[in-house]
This record gives C-alpha cells, sequence and structure tokens, in this order.
C-alpha cells in the first residue's frame, strides 16, 4: 500500500505517518537532490543473544525493550516481508542496518539473508548499503561462513553491499567468551575481514578499563598498525568511577603517545587532531573513525553523535517504530505499523511527539548539557543509558559526564605539553581561539580547583603517569 494512503484514524496518528514520510521516507529523487538517502532503516529483527555481555543493555533490559513473546521466527519473518513490499511499493532508497540478538550462526540469519535478497533481486527500488554489526560468532562455523559470503556476492551483484561490522572486544578480553577457541575466533575473523574490507567496533567499557592499554596494543598489532580499521566506542553507562576514569586517561595517554610517534610532521598530527587541516595521509586515520584523543568539536550541526536521529527502528516482532534499540521501552514507542492479511494497511501513534521532540534535540538544549562548559567537543550521552541509570532519557548520568569533562581535559593537557597549543595559535590563531576559547577558559577555571573534582582526577593521573602540569595554557 502506498505510503500516504495508510490508515490513520486519530489526528495523532496522521502526525505520526506526516513525519514518517517527511523525514525519513526516501526515494530516489530525493537522493538525487541530496546526494544520499535521508535516514537510515534500521531493522530490529531479535532480542535474545548467547554473549551476554555484561555491560550490554541487551542483555540487562532484553524484555523491556523487547516483546520477547513474540520472538518468533515466522511472525519477525511474515512482518519483514509485509515491511519491505512497502518499502518498494513507495519506491523508497533508504539503506538499512540489521540490529539483532545474535542470528547470523543460526538457519534463521540465512532466511533473513534470503528474504531480503528474493525481494530485491528484480526491483528497483532497493537499498545500496546494508550494516550489519554482530558478534560474528557465525566464522567459527566454516559452512555457515561460506553461505554468508555467497550472499555477500549475491547481494552485491544486484547492486546491495552489505557490510559487517565486527562487534568485538579484542582477544585479551574475550576468553570468556570463546574459550579455547579464542586464538582461533581472532585468526579466522582477521582473514574474513581483511578479505571483506570489513571493520571493528570494540567496546570501551568501565568495568574492564585497567585492561584496555594491554587491549589497545593487541588491537594494535592485529591490524597491523591500521587504526583507521577500528571504530572504539566509549560505553556511556553510568559506571565510571574515580577510579575507572584514571585507567580511562592512562588509556588516553598511551593512545595518544601512539599515534604522536607515528607522525614524522608533528605539525601535522596537531592539526588533523583539531580538525584544522584534512588527513593527509601519513600516519593511521585514526580521527577519522573514533573519538578516543579527537579534539575537534563534535557540535558542527543539530544532530547528536549517534544515528538515532537518522534512523528509523521498525522492530519486527510487533512492528513497532522506536527511537533506537535501546530506548524501545513501551512508554517511548512512537507507534507501530498495523499488519492486515500480510500487508502494512495503517499506522497508529502511541508517543509521537517524543520522536518528534527527539529529532529536535541537541547537546545545547538537553538538560544540564545546555550549560556545560565542553558541550561543543562532547560527543553526548546516550539517550537509552541516561534513561536506564537517572530515569530520564533526557539527563545524563554524572559520571558519564564526569568521563568526558576529564577526559577533554586531559587530552587538551596533552597536546600542550607535546607543543600542540603553541603551534595551534601560531599558526591558526584565530581559528584556534574561535573553536577553543570556550575550553581554555574552562581549564583555567579547572586549575583554580585542582582539590577536587574534574580537576583533581586529571592533575593526579598526571602526576601518576609522570607528566608534567604546565602553570599555564600558551598565551
Amino acid at each position: 500500500m502506498k505510503f500516504i494512503e495508510l490508515n490513520a484514524k486519530t489526528e495523532t496518528d496522521k502526525v505520526l505517518k506526516s513525519f514518517i514520510n517527511r523525514y525519513f521516507a526516501s526515494t530516489k529523487v530525493d537522493a538525487q537532490r541530496s546526494g544520499t538517502s535521508r535516514a537510515m532503516i534500521e531493522l530490529f529483527l531479535k532480542a535474545s543473544c548467547g554473549s551476554n555481555c555484561s555491560y550490554c543493555y541487551l542483555h540487562n533490559h532484553r524484555n523491556e525493550l523487547y516483546p520477547m513473546e513474540l520472538e518468533n521466527d515466522e511472525l519477525i519473518l511474515s512482518n519483514l516481508s509485509a515491511f519491505l513490499d512497502m518499502y518498494i511499493e513507495n519506491k523508497w532508497c533508504n539503506n538499512f542496518e540489521i540490529f539483532s540478538g545474535r542470528i547470523f550462526d543460526k538457519p534463521f540469519g540465512l532466511k533473513v539473508f534470503e528474504l531480503i535478497y528474493n525481494k530485491f533481486r528484480d526491483s528497483q527500488y532497493k537499498p545500496s548499503e546494508i550494516i550489519i554489526p554482530d558478534d560474528m560468532q557465525f566464522i567459527l562455523d566454516s559452512d555457515q561462513t561460506t553461505k554468508i559470503e555467497r550472499y555477500l556476492e549475491q547481494f552485491k551483484d544486484i547492486g546491495i553491499y552489505v557490510y559487517f561490522s565486527a562487534s568485538v572486544d579484542g582477544k585479551p578480553l574475550d576468553y570468556e567468551r570463546f574459550g579455547n577457541r579464542v586464538d582461533e575466533f581472532y585468526y579466522r575473523l582477521k582473514d574474513f575481514c581483511l578479505k571483506h574490507n570489513f571493520c571493528y567496533h570494540p567496546m570501551v567499557s568501565a568495568h574492564v578499563i585497567d585492561k584496555w592499554i594491554d587491549n589497545f596494543d593487541w588491537w594494535y598489532n592485529y591490524v597491523d598498525g591500521d587504526l583507521d580499521k577500528i571504530m572504539f566506542l566509549q560505553v556511556r553507562n553510568g559506571d565510571w568511577t574515580e577510579a575507572r576514569v584514571k585507567s580511562y586517561l592512562k588509556l588516553l595517554n598511551h593512545v595518544y603517545d601512539v599515534i604522536y610517534d607515528h607522525y614524522k610532521n608533528k605539525d601535522d598530527f596537531f592539526a588533523e587532531m583539531a580538525g584544522l587541516k584534512p588527513y593527509n595521509g601519513e600516519g593511521p586515520e585514526v580521527f577519522r573513525l573514533n573519538k578516543l584523543i579527537e579534539l575537534k568539536p563534535v557540535r558542527k550541526s543539530n544532530k547528536l553523535s549517534c544515528a538515532l536521529q537518522n534512523s528509523m527502528v521498525v522492530r519486527m516482532a510487533d512492528l513497532a517504530i522506536v527511537p533506537c534499540h535501546r530506548t524501545g521501552y513501551k512508554q517511548f514507542t512512537a507507534g507501530f505499523f498495523i499488519k492486515e492479511n500480510n500487508e502494512i494497511v495503517g499506522i497508529k501513534a502511541n508517543n509521537a511527539p517524543l520522536m518528534i521532540a527527539i529529532q529536535n534535540l541537541t547537546l545545547e538544549n538537553m538538560l544540564k548539557c545546555n550549560t556545560c562548559s565542553i558541550n561543543k567537543y562532547c560527543m553526548g550521552p546516550c539517550l537509552g543509558a541516561n534513561f536506564e541509570y537517572t530515569q530520564e532519557l533526557f539527563y545524563a548520568p554524572d559520571d558519564v559526564c564526569f568521563l568526558f569533562k576529564c577526559g577533554i581535559l586531559f587530552t587538551l593537557y596533552k597536546l600542550n605539553l607535546s607543543g600542540g597549543i603553541k603551534y595551534l595559535l601560531e599558526n591558526y590563531r584565530t581559528e584556534t581561539l574561535e573553536l577553543y576559547g570556550a575550553l581554555f577558559s574552562y581549564m583555567s577555571h579547572i586549575q583554580k580547583e585542582a582539590t577536587k573534582g574534574v580537576g583533581k582526577v586529571v592533575l593526579d593521573t598526571m602526576n601518576e603517569l609522570g607528566l608534567e602540569l604546565p602553570k599555564k595554557m600558551e598565551d
């Protein structure tokens, strides 16, 4: 059925329908005008996962984020089929992300591929990319891996590129998950990712942060120094104690030194780190993918740093439209697609105003963030973690704020100690003062209160590392 013809009974239903049509639905005409499809469509398939990582929201809040009583293969595939039919009939071209608990080591994952492939094989209306974050455990099954690779080629033949992003934490941290097969797993994974040009996104979480320097070194060797193959993702849970933040700062110190040593021309390092000069191809392109030691402002648009504002997430068990897979609670669900006789025929709103509010959310208007001195440099909180730790969707946990304040301040100190601030002021004075004026003021304030809070943790860590703290920043 045409999207504009979907049954919307109430005025709120009509608002949700109109909002999705305007902000998320994307046709080839839209793509040609903008150069890209406007939004990603995330297919949230399942919540069951055998990994049970302790920091994972899906593990800890599975029954609240997903109607587990409806997690049925046939129902999910039926709903997915109806949704794809609507996609094709409305001539959409949005790219897909497949988010799920572990499915690709099982027959169900292949059925998902088969269904998507058959729907788009003879259609001109299809995504050009499908991105799949996955724990990659299918790698340990040679037959399953061969079947998946066959589908990768079949998708490519019809103009759809499927990209797996390996959600794995690194061999030093993964012994519990893989046991005596951990060496085999990472050997096979490296071969698979090199073959298909796939990348990795390990999670830098608080509960094992004391092991992350060794883990970083392992990753560095694993990718043969090619760090642009890795996106390091800080887990923004509210469990960053002072001791854990200190360990995080020591990791930042180590990462800074490793990347710095790669650059023969240190001036390029300073300018690229600050975002004042494009990557020149000399060192690893680490600033492109992760924010561990990057200092350039991340608030250059009105978007949050995650994909939440650029994705429509559809939970396939009940065709719910949720803000993201971490905020799929009943009270935050925007609405539902209505299916009858294997066809989507309507839309019913639940909390459409929230979905609209999220689209207008920035760190400049979010509670607490709006008055923070570093909101132009901070990647910001995760809305799902906000709710889990503060019971408020738009209010960040204090521990997360503390983590980023300490991290940004520490990195600025490192940049100054290595001559970076002096170089930037001498060569990019106007841009540097414009970009970092607020940060310099914040640093001056913190230096006056070095006996408590952020200042104390940063200075104590620097002392423990044997780093010299200048009396003042470069004038």
